[in-house]
């Protein structure tokens, strides 16, 4: 069976590198995605992981730039020390992600190299040392936590063509596996 590939999700703290990559990915294998910025609000936020979920993941391919699941499980915990109801969705939603062969992409770099790109671009909701936090704690949560399939790309000092080689490389390795089931 050939999946309808690529469905990725980007994670990782602001200043990783994200947007740039699912720009580049959407163009190399043209396929469409939006940007996917935190929804504020508990019920809003579980609201929006389930409706992606059920009407988004199986229906199309995309490059999402940024998921409520898991990223506010992770800057919840990571800016206000506290658990989001959006983690109550795992046991549900890891195996129906697992069964649509979504792929999660960490992209992410070391603290010195966010914080230098927080100092050029700035933050409308985050300051330098929050940033680094989040990153820390999605080291932590995808080491510790994380059931979903993923893959972690580090974007420190390298352009943006080699981060796209690698993702591209990730990505066709991911779904090659899943051919082989």
């Amino acid at each position: 069976m050939t999946y309808p590939y690529p469905k990725v999700i980007l994670i990782g703290p602001d200043c990783g590198g994200k947007s740039t990559l699912a720009k580049h990915l959407r163009e190399y294998y043209n396929v469409g995605g939006a940007g996917n910025r935190r929804v504020e609000g508990d019920l809003q936020a579980v609201r929006e992981v389930l409706r992606f979920a059920l009407d988004e993941i199986p229906n199309s391919r995309f490059i999402l730039d940024q998921w409520q699941y898991p990223v506010d499980i992770v800057y919840r915990h990571a800016i206000e020390d506290d658990e989001s109801p959006v983690s109550v969705l795992d046991k549900m939603l890891v195996p129906y992600l697992k069964e649509q062969k979504v792929l999660f992409i960490h992209v992410t770099a070391s603290p010195q190299e966010l914080l230098r790109r927080f100092s050029i671009r700035g933050d409308e909701l985050w300051t330098g040392p929050q940033i680094v936090a989040v990153a820390e704690d999605y080291h932590t949560y995808l080491k510790c936590y994380a059931m979903f399939d993923y893959v972690t790309i580090d974007t420190t000092g390298r352009h943006p063509k080699e981060v796209l080689k690698e993702a591209v490389y990730q990505i066709s390795k991911y779904y090659k596996g899943a051919d082989e089931e």
